[in-house]
């Protein structure tokens, strides 16, 4: 893992190189997670690999709500993935009528969004934030 990780971190700060009036940050993941539980409007922007990501979004929705709550996105350079931020599929609430579609409905406004159809992400985002 050092080695994947000492490449990342040797990317993104050659990257930010490139964008000095962006601060730039590296943090090990432990204290990481300790800083976001201790003081989430510390980070405005992430950038983690996967692996640290999983656990770091796992974390973050656990602090707004849990995994029902909260919509992601995966961005490439020609496409975008919109899901449930945190992948945890709770299998329990099969058929119990007890499963949070929320996370799938951001998702949609997001997506929506994206694609320009700011009425209609605007209107169910609104109409999520509403519940």
């Amino acid at each position: 893992m050092k080695l994947g990780d000492g490449l990342f971190l040797r990317c993104c700060q050659e990257i930010s190189e490139l964008y000095p009036q962006i601060e730039f940050e590296s943090m090990i993941i432990d204290n990481t997670c300790m800083q976001l539980v201790a003081n989430p409007h510390r980070f405005d922007v992430m950038v983690i690999p996967n692996l640290y990501g999983n656990i770091v979004d796992n974390l973050a929705a656990g602090l707004v709500g849990g995994a029902g709550v909260v919509p992601g996105a995966s961005y490439s350079s020609d496409c975008v993935i919109y899901e449930p931020g945190a992948r945890h599929t709770f299998g329990e609430a099969t058929g119990k009528n007890i499963a949070n579609p929320t996370a799938m409905f951001l998702c949609a406004a997001q997506m929506l969004r994206h694609v320009n159809l700011h009425y209609y992400a605007t209107l169910l985002k609104d109409a999520v934030d509403g519940m």
